[in-house]
């Protein structure tokens, strides 16, 4: 008889996790096209990014999962120096894409916007602009 994971925990006490979403991946994608200290450390990651949870029920931004044994990216901990300026349909600004790393791995992509009314999904990556600081 198989017993079912708990809610919130896996095997080995590591979070039950889901695939990346096609426009998740092409956003992280974009948002490390940018060259920066531990980029290409952080692209090799993707392959085996997983989503553990969002931010909230309508939220796109969400918590990530790099399982041991990748590559650590050589980078600090907090947001990594390339951010994805967002702009809406009609050109004007609408918000940015922080990517958030935690011991060298990939751990949060965030969608932060400007305005009364937050998005519900992740902007196409054709509306991204992306800077390093």
């Amino acid at each position: 008889m198989n017993s079912p994971i708990p809610a919130g925990g896996g095997a080995r006490g590591r979070p039950a996790t889901r695939p990346l979403s096609p426009l998740e991946q092409r956003v992280l994608a974009k948002l490390l096209s940018a060259e920066f200290p531990g980029a290409q450390e952080l692209r090799n990651q993707l392959a085996h990014t997983r989503v553990t949870r969002p931010w909230g029920s309508e939220s796109p931004s969400v918590d990530l999962d790099v399982p041991p044994g990748v590559p650590e990216a050589r980078i600090d901990d907090g947001i990594v120096p390339a951010t994805g300026t967002v702009m809406d349909d009609a050109g004007e600004l609408f918000g940015e894409l922080l990517l958030w790393v935690s011991g060298g791995r990939l751990s949060a992509l965030e969608f932060s916007w400007y305005g009364d009314t937050a998005p519900t999904e992740l902007p196409d990556p054709d509306l991204v602009t992306v800077s390093v600081q």
